[in-house]
Formats: structure tokens, sequence, C-alpha cells
């Protein structure tokens, strides 16, 4: 074979390499596609899918991710048609405990911000589909499943935040970690919101004083939480307490008979997402129109079965939520025992654990004390009473 030959059969071959390339392209695009339309994307999600071209296709099957949100965002449906295809996609099913079980084929991204464009999406589908009546409301049949399952997956929202964060800062304590995520993304915290009920204790046992302080972001949207104990500076949750099920390993053990209610104190005190922004101690906030924290995420469906043994009031061993300062009996007596340490921010936090452990309890009740006092003004803060009230009356 002369050279002018064998440059013709090279080009030749290259040429219909070139083209097998370009089929097979096209195969996959196609097939891609119908798997895409199967999940019940529409032509403009999949159009939107087509042009993310240096997205991984796996990317698709991460629900939170910056693809699924842009999708999430095209697909022409309903912002309930949303929600629920968004479920569908996880496999979201609430099992014979009341607990929401993910077992789709999709899963939550693990690179979820607390203020992820992703969250604040979903939470503005929820307030849209639930916009007038409290979320345990008497909906019809598919609205009430929807409610149940939106309030289940709090939690898994919570999850994951809490993951971003522990994994992507550093720092000595969670706390550390959360201030630094807060500095790195220059956002503003809050923790002006009441923690009462995240500072459940034992019935048995009586309360004593704050365990916990609320962290939200942002200070104007309050929609991502974290729970802070006061002593370790760690992150409380429930998911420091569940655990697979032996069984299935894909799923949550549900079962409230393997939760010790003496050990459930990450279960009654948890985080959880915010649908809703609560109005907290922020002027600015009470010009909102309504409370949509109260209406959406106080006035919930059932939680699971394991949570409901431990946080119901009417249980002997049940954990119970302490009353606020401010809370006065039919006698217009004030009985509140709960005043939140952290309100201002870290030097609050900083400030009671300068506080000897058996000293704890009676500067509490000193402090408690100076904020009913105070009433109408709101608490000021553990740093600030003991700068201005405890050490300066001597009561050390």
């Amino acid at each position: 074979m002369n050279v002018n030959s064998e440059q013709g059969t090279s080009l030749f071959v290259v040429s219909n390499l070139k083209i097998l390339s370009i089929k097979r392209v096209g195969f996959d695009m196609i097939k891609q596609q119908l798997d895409l339309s199967q999940d019940d994307w529409d032509k403009r999600a999949i159009k939107c899918y087509l042009k993310a071209t240096k997205k991984a296709p796996s990317e698709t099957l991460t629900v939170g991710s910056e693809l699924y949100t842009s999708m999430l965002k095209a697909v022409r449906r309903s912002p309930l048609e949303k929600l629920e295809l968004v479920l569908n996609h996880l496999g979201a099913t609430i099992d014979n405990n009341g607990f929401l079980q993910l077992v789709g084929h999709y899963r939550l991204t693990n690179n979820l911000p607390p203020h992820a464009v992703f969250l604040k999406l979903w939470r503005h589908y929820v307030q849209r589909v639930f916009k007038k009546a409290p979320l345990n409301a008497n909906y019809p049949p598919r609205l009430k499943l929807l409610a149940q399952k939106l309030h289940l997956f709090r939690s898994y929202l919570d999850r994951q935040i809490t993951h971003y964060v522990l994994q992507n800062f550093t720092g000595k304590t969670d706390f550390a970690k959360l201030l630094a995520y807060a500095r790195f993304n220059r956002l503003r915290l809050d923790y002006t919101t009441i923690a009462n009920y995240h500072n459940r204790y034992p019935k048995w046992r009586g309360f004593t004083y704050p365990q916990n302080f609320k962290i939200q972001i942002t200070k104007h949207s309050r929609m991502s939480e974290f729970i802070i104990n006061l002593e370790t500076g760690n992150f409380v949750s429930e998911w420091q307490n569940y655990r697979q099920d032996i069984t299935n390993l894909r799923q949550v053990d549900s079962n409230p008979a393997n939760y010790p209610i003496e050990l459930a104190q990450p279960i009654a005190n948890t985080s959880s997402f915010n649908y809703g922004r609560s109005k907290g101690t922020n002027p600015l906030n009470w010009l909102l129109p309504e409370n949509t924290h109260f209406r959406l995420d106080i006035s919930h469906p059932d939680d699971p079965k394991v949570r409901k043994k431990i946080t119901n009031h009417k249980n002997n061993f049940a954990w119970v939520a302490p009353k606020n300062y401010y809370f006065k009996d039919k006698a217009h007596v004030l009985r509140g025992e709960y005043a939140d340490i952290v309100k201002i921010g870290p030097r609050d936090f900083f400030a009671w654990q300068q506080i000897p452990a058996t000293d704890k309890m009676q500067v509490y009740q000193t402090f408690v004390q100076y904020c009913q006092r105070r009433l109408p003004l709101p608490n000021p803060g553990f740093a600030y009473f003991l700068k201005h009230a405890y050490h300066k009356n001597n009561y050390a």
C-alpha cells in the first residue's frame, strides 16, 4: 500500500470513529432524556439538564445540588406538584411508627449549606401551598399526607445542614465551626428566638437551668436552626441517637422501644429546619403580617412515635419544656422559670462558662429574677446581667 492510500484509510477510520462517537453521544443523551422523563421531569427540566454539559449525569440524582435545583425551578409544575416531585424522587414513605423513610434512588446532597438556594426555594414552595391554615389543619387527603411528610422531612434537612458545617469548617467546638461558616459567608446570625422547647428536662427530675441555646440563619430569614449545648459548645441533634435498621440498612430504626427515654435528650431538644419565620425580639420582624413559624413549624402534624413518647407531657416519664420567665398564672403571678442564657451572641455563651458548676443554679435563679424585674424590657442576655447587675450588686 502506498503512502496516499494509507493516509486515505487513516482518514476514513478517523472519520468513522468520529461519526460513531457522535452517534454514541446522541444515544446517551436520548437515553438520559428517557431516564429523566421516567422520573417525571418535563422537557423544560430536561433542556436545563442538557445545557449543563459540564455536570456529571449522576448529579441529577442528588436532591439539593445546583443542577437539581435549576431543574426544579425549570420544571413546569405547581408548587404543590414540585414538593411532591422531590419527595417522590427521595422515595419518602411514612412507616408504621410514623417515621419518614427515604428509600428512593435519589439522595439528599451532602453539600447543603444552611443558606442554600435549594432550601430557600423549598421553603418558598411550602409557604405558597400552605399559606392560610396551619400545617396540622384538617386538609383533604392529598394535602394532609403532603403536610405530614413535609413536617417529618424537616429533620432530614436539619441533618444535612449540620453535616455540611461539621465537614467543611474547623474549630475546637461545633459552635466555633458554625461561627467560622458565618464569617466565611458573611452571614449574620440570630440569637433572639426563645429556646425553651429545646431545653426540655426529665419530668421526674425537675428543671434546674438551661442546657442549650439556639442560633438561626440568617438573622433575617431564620430558616436553618442550630441547637448548641451550653457546656460543650457542640450541636444537639436527634440524629445523635438514631441508628440504622439492622434488617434494612437503608432505613432508620424507628422503633420507640429501642430508644431509652432517660437517654433521649438529643431527641427531645433537637434542632430542626424552619418553614416559617419567627418574629423573635427583632423589632423589624414585628412588621411581618403574621408569625409563619407558629403556623408551619409549631402547629405541625404528628411527630414520629419515638419523639411523641419522649415529649408527651401526659407521660410521667416525658421530657417537658419549662415556662418562660414572663409566664403568669391565673392570679397574674409570675411563675415562669426559664430565661435564655444566650440572647445577644457569643459573649453570653462565654460569660456563662465563667460560672462554676457549683454556682450555676443560684446564679441562674438570680438571673431569672433580674429578667422579671426588668419587664416589660426584654432579656438583655447573660453577659449584660453578669456585668451590670450580678457583680455590681455584689451577689458573688
